[in-house]
């Protein structure tokens, strides 16, 4: 029987056209391949997007050309407590001083909330990403998955 004093949060971003992607990424598009009417009893659609519309977590694969997919992944790091910590307006690189007030007893889940209000309807050039030494602080606190409010992670790949 479900636990009912745990409680699963969505916070996703939608995923809707016109939502931002990592330029050059593939944006959301749907269209209806048939539609209820006269000899067609269902709605039916058919979507393209590339995974990173939206919120999503990189399979290995992503970045490793041996790493495995996304759907062979256990679901149990993705699951379970988790702290949210505000670093509004921090840019470009999360440092562990803006952290800091939020990491006595950390969970093994950490997100970073770096917009008052995520923009859904355009590319933000001016995102953050986590400086490295921050990762490896979480780690050695016992973090084990990390999120945070941007497309990318780390400014390695920033474009």
């Amino acid at each position: 029987m479900p636990d009912p004093n745990r409680l699963l949060w969505d916070i996703s971003p939608p995923v809707h056209p016109g939502a931002p992607v990592f330029p050059g990424d593939t944006p959301y598009q749907q269209h209806w391949s048939a539609e209820i009417g006269p000899g067609c009893p269902v709605n039916v659609s058919a979507i393209t997007l590339s995974p990173h519309v939206g919120a999503h977590a990189d399979a290995p694969l992503h970045y490793d050309p041996a790493g495995a997919a996304i759907g062979a992944l256990d679901l149990a790091p993705y699951l379970g407590p988790c702290r949210v910590i505000h670093a509004i307006g921090v840019r470009p690189l999360l440092r562990w001083e803006h952290l800091a007030h939020a990491a006595q007893g950390l969970p093994p889940r950490v997100l970073v909330r770096t917009y008052e209000r995520v923009p859904v309807g355009a590319w933000d050039p001016q995102l953050a990403a986590f400086a490295p030494e921050t990762v490896e602080r979480l780690a050695d606190a016992g973090v084990r998955l990390i999120g945070i409010y941007t497309v990318i992670i780390d400014m390695a790949v920033r474009p």
